[in-house]
């Protein structure tokens, strides 16, 4: 792959450069995952079977989106950058749409609220769509070496590790001293974190250099978007990824709301869960500092593998440990909330080195695509695999909905639901996450097949220069050129 000329070399400033744009992105997406359900069904007193259906639209079309805007960023400039561009236009609309999404209007129809509810989240997904496919496609653009892509998915993984952060510090702030959400509150905060999420992808132009030319002319690329799409169809670790990606977002990011509810409702403590959400992320924080050490030597793979089948046995241990029950008024029981937070802190390592991880692995599977094809396809087929995330998404967030309507969930009671549908809450979320931690395990075994000696052959067979060959001294010192009928003599002779 020809490259551009390099401004400056790989350093920090593009490692905190790129972090910046996933500390933008999950600012505004986790705080929608974990707050938006529960804001629209306890706060808004949406039906839990209408918000089943919102969020399943919602979700097709933001998943739809994704391959559109990703062609688009493949085929058409609208400046220098190939995505930087379409990342300055999104971040605006990021701004207004995240707020609206949390406009408090209790008080208007019901009908209002389910349009509010549908049309702030789909005209939200477009423009977070028009920031997230191009920031994930630049990953392949700011480097080609393979340690260089693993840090820039560390530091991906670290901006939306403190975006992360600041959301679990919100139970603090969003709940009462009743544990009933304070829904007037999340429009600010909504505002906020926009416009530092602005800010931010400022700093993703400004810190991160393009060192890979992936800026094929337009006249001259043949291959169509139906050709990308049976490229995709084709790319078997894509697949792999794809799926294990799919049940982590149904059984982690649509369950996540469903962990608030087992603070609210069974142990009565939320006050705890944000010192509880900071210690089972522990682990994947301290994987990050190795991670690239642990790649190199194991491959990625492997890495993955290890911490699934790791993370099944903490998911095992949450459904079999007699967690108590707190009753309206007693006092939370110190071991269950200890057992519970070191059972979810192991289940988190396979969740969140894969959440790290992943990234490094979807740019594998473009240069495995990349070397099959010859075409460079980032932004399609980097969409096409958000597509089935987000739709993911859409079907974990519209299953929890319909799984607490099944277990008897009364959202107008908030904290204070009986003690047979609290207890078969935690057990739900439990077996979401053991589930979840499963198909990510026999995926990733079963279909991946970009092993670690597959990686460094993909990467030479697309980046590494010919070497030239040494020339051959004639009897006086001097170099005879590779062409002449004496050096080739020479060769053939041997």
């Amino acid at each position: 792959m020809t490259q551009t000329a390099v401004v400056r070399p790989f350093g920090i400033r593009d490692k905190i450069g790129y972090a910046l744009g996933d500390f933008a992105c999950n600012l505004s997406f986790t705080l929608l995952s974990t707050y938006m359900m529960l804001y629209y069904m306890q706060y808004m007193l949406i039906k839990e079977t209408d918000w089943a259906w919102i969020i399943i639209v919602g979700k097709l079309w933001d998943a739809i989106n994704d391959p559109i805007i990703g062609g688009m960023t493949d085929r058409v400039r609208i400046g220098k950058s190939k995505y930087k561009s379409w990342i300055s236009i999104g971040s605006i609309g990021l701004v207004i749409c995240t707020t609206l999404v949390f406009l408090p209007i209790p008080s208007a129809s019901y009908t209002v609220k389910i349009l509010l509810c549908l049309l702030s989240y789909m005209v939200w997904s477009i423009f977070y769509t028009m920031v997230n496919v191009p920031y994930g496609s630049l990953h392949s653009a700011i480097s080609d070496d393979p340690v260089h892509r693993s840090s820039l998915s560390t530091f991906r993984s670290i901006g939306a590790g403190v975006s992360m952060l600041i959301i679990m510090l919100l139970p603090a702030l969003v709940y009462d001293e009743n544990e009933n959400l304070k829904g007037g509150m999340f429009v600010w905060l909504a505002l906020a974190f926009s416009v530092v999420a602005f800010f931010a992808l400022i700093g993703v132009n400004k810190l991160t250099t393009e060192r890979v030319n992936v800026n094929q002319p337009i006249e001259k690329k043949k291959q169509n978007y139906f050709q990308v799409l049976l490229a995709f169809a084709k790319n078997r670790p894509i697949w792999a990824l794809t799926i294990a990606s799919m049940a982590q977002a149904i059984c982690f990011v649509g369950a996540n709301s469903m962990n608030q509810i087992v603070f609210q409702s069974y142990f009565r403590n939320t006050d705890i869960l944000t010192v509880v959400t900071i210690a089972s992320y522990v682990p994947m924080i301290v994987v990050m500092f190795v991670l690239s050490k642990l790649t190199s030597r194991f491959g990625k793979r492997n890495c993955v593998l290890v911490s699934c089948a790791i993370s099944v046995l903490g998911a095992l241990g949450m459904l079999v440990f007699p967690f108590k029950y707190t009753a309206v008024g007693g006092s939370v029981d110190v071991l269950s909330i200890v057992m519970w937070t070191l059972f979810l802190m192991i289940a988190n390592i396979g969740n969140g080195l894969f959440g790290v991880i992943v990234w490094a692995m979807v740019v594998d599977c473009i240069d495995y695509q990349n070397l099959k094809t010859g075409q460079r396809d980032e932004g399609s087929i980097y969409s096409l695999y958000s597509f089935f995330r987000k739709l993911a998404q859409g079907i974990g967030s519209s299953l929890v909905a319909l799984v607490l309507a099944r277990l008897g969930y009364q959202k107008e009671l908030g904290a204070a639901q009986p003690l047979e549908v609290a207890t078969d809450i935690k057990t739900g979320y439990v077996l979401f996450l053991l589930i979840g931690l499963a198909v990510m395990l026999i995926s990733v075994l079963a279909i991946y097949n970009i092993r670690k000696n597959d990686e460094h052959r993909i990467h030479d067979a697309l980046y590494k220069k010919p070497e030239e060959p040494e020339p051959i001294l004639a009897a006086d010192g001097a170099a005879i050129p590779p062409e002449t009928e004496e050096h080739t003599g020479d060769i053939d002779n041997k």
